[in-house]
């Protein structure tokens, strides 16, 4: 390594040494043309000191010089020199070579006016601040824009709201989306909570999560007698199962439906009994008939009011039989 420097700081005595010559030659040349001689300081000490010594103590201070100056890597500054000097028509791409200042000795500081060369793309830059640069201090700083932050000399990406990041990506945040209707169990993922959106007209089935919309827009009731009941004279039918009521306006205990809204109901009332008159009323046994009619069927279209209560009776004595199919009572609204 020391060789090496010592080879480039001879390189760079001897430019010198032939730029000195050079000056000496120019000035000789104006004497002969009759011009003034420049005046050179230095002859009469160069005349009357010994060379060696004084040609030593040059070369010594120079190599100082420019080893404080951090150039001991330049020899391929001064090797361009000497090529510019020898052939300036060379359009051979030149071999880049040296540097300015070294690890123990850098620069503290550099002053241009731009740069250029294959760093720069072979564009001369003036400025280095820019769309989301700026200068700050003595460094340059980032501006990351909106959704972005600084951190770490990287850029990361501000999630905002209902969003997260996990590994290097953007994720769901479910707890920050959920609201009405959304629930968040694992925190990143979002479910439907059916029960709250379910509304008056649908149910949720729970086996099958999701929502039942076959009661939708539906307003009745289907309701039937599970088991055998025993009767005299006009008794009300006891029906003791409701698989259809989406309001829940038939009321077990009572075994009578109470009418939700005015309108035209379809109304049909089926029993194998031994009895000898079925019928359905509104208001009680001894209110408005809808509908009479000998077993097993009686069935009208008729127009209820809202308040209103519908029971279905036997009139006869005997036995009322249990069953689905067998003895039930259907109320629908059509309009």
């Amino acid at each position: 390594m020391r060789d090496d420097v010592e080879e480039r700081l001879d390189r760079l005595e001897s430019l010198v040494e032939r730029q000195q010559r050079t000056i000496e030659r120019q000035r000789e040349r104006i004497g002969e043309l009759g011009g003034d001689p420049v005046d050179d300081p230095t002859n009469g000490e160069r005349e009357n000191e010994n060379e060696n010594e004084n040609e030593s103590g040059r070369w010594r201070s120079r190599r100082a010089a420019l080893g404080a100056a951090g150039l001991v890597g330049a020899g391929g500054f001064a090797t361009g020199f000497a090529a510019g000097d020898a052939s300036s028509t060379d359009t051979a791409a030149p071999t880049p070579e040296g540097q300015v200042g070294t690890a123990s000795r850098p620069l503290r500081a550099l002053y241009t006016a731009s740069l250029d060369g294959p760093v720069t793309g072979d564009t001369e830059v003036d400025s280095l601040a820019g769309d989301g640069l700026t200068v700050s201090g003595t460094a340059l700083s980032a501006d990351a824009g909106e959704g972005l932050t600084t951190g770490s000399g990287a850029l990361a990406a501000d999630a905002g709201d209902g969003l997260r990041i996990s590994s290097g990506a953007l994720a769901t945040d479910g707890s920050a989306l959920a609201g009405s209707g959304l629930t968040a169990p694992t925190g990143s993922t979002l479910a439907v909570d059916l029960a709250a959106i379910a509304g008056d007209n649908l149910t949720v089935d729970s086996n099958a999560g999701e929502l039942d919309a076959a009661g939708a827009g539906y307003t009745g009731v289907s309701v039937y007698r599970s088991s055998d009941q025993s009767t005299t004279g006009l008794t009300k039918v006891d029906f003791d199962s409701a698989p259809v009521d989406p309001d829940g306006n038939f009321d077990l205990s009572s075994a009578t439906y109470a009418v939700p809204a005015d309108g035209v109901y379809a109304v049909t009332f089926k029993s194998y009994t031994d009895a000898h008159l079925v019928s359905v009323r509104a208001n009680g046994a001894n209110g408005r008939p809808l509908v009479d009619a000998e077993p097993p069927v009686a069935t009208r279209t008729v127009r209820l009011t809202a308040g209103d209560t519908v029971a279905a009776y036997v009139d006869g004595g005997g036995t009322v039989y249990g069953g689905a199919a067998e003895t039930y009572l259907s109320i629908d609204k059509l309009g």
